[in-house]
């Protein structure tokens, strides 16, 4: 019977670990293992978004009325081996979160990008996650 709690604790490790998505492993391990460089970006899409690409990940940051300022990893559905791609956002408190799809071929913002800080914007795109490009 003593034996039945650590298997259950490694069922549920491995479980949690097994859930994160291909796309989110991939952009964190890209994220860890390359520099990014913040100079000289390129306006995208959106008028409060400057980007750039490295290899096939186009990255940059996304600027707020309040001043807020979140970075980002995107990774098109094209490329992706999970068919949705994905996008990891850096919140201005270096946390991370992964939102899956939504995004198609490059960062195009809900509601033109018109949104008072990253808070309401992360709600958003929250909303948006697993939605297939």
């Amino acid at each position: 019977m003593n034996f039945l709690k650590p298997l259950i604790i490694l069922i549920t490790i491995s479980l949690l670990i097994s859930c994160q998505n291909k796309t989110e492993k991939e952009l964190l391990g890209f994220i860890e293992n390359n520099k990014f460089n913040y100079t000289n970006l390129e306006r995208g899409y959106n008028e409060n978004v400057e980007r750039k690409f490295k290899r096939s990940v186009e990255y940059g940051i996304i600027k707020f009325p309040n001043h807020d300022t979140v970075k980002y990893w995107f990774l098109s559905h094209h490329i992706a081996n999970d068919g949705y791609g994905g996008t990891v956002f850096e919140l201005p408190n270096k946390e991370k979160k992964f939102i899956k799809g939504y995004f198609c071929c490059e960062v195009q913002l809900p509601n033109n990008g018109n949104y008072n800080d990253a808070v309401s914007f992360l709600k958003q795109m929250e909303k948006l996650n697993n939605t297939h490009p």
